[in-house]
């Protein structure tokens, strides 16, 4: 692994577009000077305007894929996406957990593509179990919403930080009222991270775009909330980058 640079351990499905799953996440560490490593957990067919159809990598390959590069790879972050039930999720941070167990674990609950479609049709049952294990835990406000089905996001997400002890980082960019408002629940403490921009044009992928640079962006030392308002700036410049769905990773 590079001696200069922090590692990233993604596991997360392949988009063929490019703009989300693996190779926007990829492209995001990149940017942040973040050297990447990962694990293919599902296959789609789609575009950044359509869904066609995903399949989900078995466990097999999941576990071969994953002890290929570990134990010779020690990552300083995780980030997971993607992924075909909380059973196999379990699965595979136990194996991460073994190698890696200071590693920070960032988890996006990726439940239907952008372009429409499903990915969980039963919405992840058993993921609270799972928040302890994760340093910071991703959704944005429909997610929530599909989560905890009858609860106000923001209240939802400020339960769920305070019975797992994790963070939780409610994306705001479909709340009805403070649109574009992040708020990142950590340590009984709540943090808003605010728009810093009004030229934004909505981009296929900027979950996994936000996710993978908090994560990378916590490889490389940064304290949760700064990780958190750095993924901010960072993916508001990645959907200012044009006025289509395809967006562009900033140089800077």
């Amino acid at each position: 692994m590079p001696a200069d640079r922090p590692t990233l351990l993604i596991l997360s499905g392949f988009d063929p577009s490019g703009g989300a799953g693996m190779m926007a996440d990829i492209r995001t560490a990149e940017v942040l000077s973040v050297h990447t490593i990962g694990c293919i957990t599902a296959l789609t067919a789609q575009s950044s305007s359509s869904f066609q159809d995903h399949q989900w990598v078995e466990w097999p390959w999941l576990e071969k894929q994953l002890l290929s590069v570990l134990p010779g790879a020690v990552p300083d972050a995780i980030k997971v996406g993607m992924v075909r039930d909380t059973e196999t999720l379990a699965g595979l941070l136990t194996l991460i957990e073994s190698n890696s167990p200071a590693a920070p674990v960032v988890w996006d609950p990726v439940l239907a593509p952008s372009a429409g479609g499903e990915f969980h049709a039963d919405n992840l049952p058993g993921w609270r179990a799972l928040l302890k294990r994760v340093a910071l835990f991703t959704p944005n406000w429909p997610e929530m919403e599909r989560l905890c089905p009858g609860q106000d996001p923001v209240e939802a997400a400020r339960e769920a930080a305070a019975e797992s002890g994790s963070a939780v980082l409610l994306k705001g960019g479909h709340d009805p009222v403070a649109h574009g408002t992040d708020r990142l629940f950590y340590r009984n403490q709540m943090q808003e991270f605010k728009p810093n921009r009004r030229d934004l044009a909505p981009k296929h992928g900027t979950g996994c775009v936000y996710s993978s640079a908090a994560a990378a962006s916590l490889a490389a030392g940064m304290t949760m909330a700064a990780a958190c308002r750095t993924a901010k700036v960072f993916t508001e410049n990645f959907m200012a980058s044009s006025s289509s769905l395809v967006g562009f990773h900033p140089l800077s």
